[in-house]
């Protein structure tokens, strides 16, 4: 897992390799699937804009490799 809900950050992520699933987990704890990112997407970026406090999770799907860009 790379961030989780309520987790606070401030780092926008880039997927060099491999593949990352966006989900929002409901009441239950149930995990909704958003989006699959690929190699080459973003994510992350309502940091960019203040938003620091993570409201999805993101977790690798496969083998990844994955930069953090640190809002700075």
């Amino acid at each position: 897992i790379i961030y989780q809900p309520g987790d606070i950050d401030n780092s926008v992520y880039y997927i060099k390799e491999g593949k990352v699933k966006l989900a929002y987990l409901d009441e239950s704890g149930r995990k909704l699937t958003l989006d699959i990112l690929s190699a080459g997407e973003i994510f992350g970026e309502m940091v960019l804009i203040g938003q620091r406090q993570r409201e999805l999770l993101a977790q690798v799907l496969q083998d990844a490799r994955i930069y953090e860009i640190e809002k700075g």
